[in-house]
């Protein structure tokens, strides 16, 4: 069954409009195939996994202009190589990513500065950084068992 994944990709820099025009597909404000484009014949979900990080492109992605952050949804794991190849492509933008699934247990976060990732966080399950992430990503508390349970007098 598939698990969605709720991405967060922060831009900072004087370049964010070139960013958005770069990344944009027809419709799409965040697509795969214009920033990572897959070989000729490279059709199958399997391929996409190994190329992209994921089985397929962004789903409803959304560029928030207040914030210079683009979000989205992929299936089951974050685009990792695509952000990469982002970050590559503008040394000169500063850009945090970050992902949750569902259940908040694939969760992460990675800063790129100067085209390069500077920093990487992967919490443990059950901490509060995983449900800190989770709540950044989903814009909803975490429901981790036996931890959200309300107290009755």
């Amino acid at each position: 069954m598939a698990s969605y994944i709720q991405n967060i990709l922060i831009v900072n820099g004087d370049r964010i409009p070139a960013v958005c025009q770069f990344v944009r597909g027809g419709e799409n404000a965040f697509d795969f195939y214009a920033i990572l484009p897959l070989s000729s014949g490279c059709m199958m979900p399997e391929e996409k996994l190994q190329y992209w990080g994921t089985k397929g492109n962004a789903i409803n992605a959304i560029f928030h202009e207040e914030d210079g952050a683009f979000s989205f949804q992929t299936l089951n794991a974050a685009p990792v190589p695509v952000i990469e190849r982002l970050a590559e492509r503008f040394p000169d933008c500063a850009f945090t990513f970050r992902w949750a699934d569902e259940g908040g247990g694939n969760c992460g976060e990675i800063l790129y500065e100067n085209g390069h990732e500077s920093y990487a966080f992967y919490p443990d399950d059950g901490t509060v950084g995983q449900e800190e992430l989770y709540q950044q990503c989903w814009g909803q508390p975490m429901h981790m068992e036996g931890a959200n349970i309300s107290c009755k007098n």
